[in-house]
């Protein structure tokens, strides 16, 4: 499990990413649609 550990790390902080910038986009949207 060590050897594969650092790909999986890599492979699960993408899906962070991933996710964490859409619901980035989302809240921006919804505030921007908010103040209009």
């Amino acid at each position: 499990s060590m050897v594969l550990g650092p790909e999986i790390v890599q492979q699960t902080t993408e899906k962070v990413k991933m996710r964490a910038s859409q619901s980035r986009q989302k809240s921006y949207a919804d505030k921007r649609r908010k103040d209009v």
